[in-house]
């Protein structure tokens, strides 16, 4: 009887420790996209765009300050914000914002952005760890194609 009751304590151990072992689980993609606010840290396109009769490649060094602390916040019911951070443009004027909504495929590969106004995006996700996102999305038209890879870190 003592060695059933041992039997069956050392089974109940065994069995928390499988399910605490178990409850440790990778962050799925929107898990990672919505655990905090994100800022750009890099855009680059391919080729580069025509700027003053030059080929561009590195946007992000062509962005004025004011656009580089833009706030991009994705939540988990779906939606999404992009606004102004605390440098604006314009002192003026209200902040600038984009609202909308924003969901993976089905393999968490693409991100799909759709505002409130204006067409959908469709992010291919290169990277996306805890401490980067890195995703390229392209503009095409009859003469023209580029590619932008679009990186993120976490806002501080």
């Amino acid at each position: 009887m003592l060695r059933l009751l041992l039997y069956l304590k050392l089974c109940g151990v065994l069995g928390l420790a499988l399910v605490a072992c178990r409850t440790s689980v990778e962050p799925t993609r929107a898990d990672l996209l919505t655990a905090h606010d994100w800022l750009m840290v890099g855009l680059e396109a391919n080729p580069g765009l025509p700027i003053n009769g030059l080929a561009v490649s590195d946007l992000y060094a062509t962005r004025p300050g004011c656009d580089r602390d833009d706030v991009f916040t994705y939540r988990a019911d779906g939606s999404y914000r992009v606004h102004e951070g605390p440098t604006k443009c314009v002192p003026q004027l209200p902040d600038k914002e984009e609202l909308g909504t924003w969901a993976f495929n089905p393999d968490q590969t693409v991100l799909r952005t759709q505002p409130q106004r204006g067409a959908s995006t469709d992010y291919q996700v290169l990277e996306m760890t805890a401490q980067r996102l890195i995703m390229r999305y392209t503009l095409s038209g009859a003469n023209y194609r580029y590619d932008f890879t679009v990186t993120f870190a976490p806002r501080p």
